[in-house]
């Protein structure tokens, strides 16, 4: 089932999440069943599914008071919060699948119920358009770079610890580079955050 009772007045619905990311996270997609939204009298709560996907997602938490409007799509949600602005939304689908599973009639009635300030007026769903923060600097251009170096590094990688496997003395070979390889990276993710 899909909507599950957390705590005492708190209804959970699964699903995938689009969330924007901000100056301490980064973007992140998740899809259905890996990502959780709680609605209860108090606010949202937007966390991974499951506690391994914490190191994706940290669990988010926004009162009523910081949400702008929570507007409906065909299959789930789109939550506008003061903290990532308008620009920024984060996109929560219900529906697994167009049709089968109508999850989405259900979280706008229980949003409903807790008054959020919601538009049940079917929008634009936005799944992968960019992120676009009016008062801060483009940095995610950085943080597809930087995302993009550390694929293009992962490969080398696979293949030298590939190589370690057929041939054993190329073991302190490997570990100097995969640490050599951490200090950089680290380094990068540092200057990164900073601009």
């Amino acid at each position: 089932m899909d909507v599950l009772g957390a705590r005492q007045g708190e209804v959970t619905f699964r699903g995938a999440v689009k969330y924007p990311g901000d100056r301490r996270d980064f973007p992140v997609y998740l899809s259905w069943p890996l990502a959780r939204l709680s609605v209860d009298h108090v606010g949202l709560v937007l966390a991974p599914s499951w506690r391994l996907l914490g190191v994706l997602l940290r669990e988010r938490r926004w009162p009523w008071s910081a949400i702008l409007t929570v507007q409906a799509l065909r299959r789930g949600v789109k939550i506008v919060t003061r903290d990532l602005g308008e620009g920024a939304p984060i996109v929560f689908l219900a529906d697994p699948l167009p049709g089968l599973i109508r999850m989405t009639p259900r979280l706008l009635d229980t949003l409903q119920r807790f008054n959020a300030p919601l538009d049940r007026r079917v929008h634009r769903r936005g799944w992968f358009s960019l992120p676009v923060y009016p008062s801060e600097k483009d940095s995610s251009k950085t943080v597809r770079r930087l995302a993009w170096v550390g694929w293009i590094v992962a490969i080398p990688l696979i293949i030298l610890g590939w190589l370690t496997h057929l041939h054993p003395d190329l073991l302190p070979v490997l570990i100097a580079v995969v640490a050599a390889t951490a200090m950089v990276m680290s380094a990068l993710v540092l200057v990164a955050r900073r601009r």
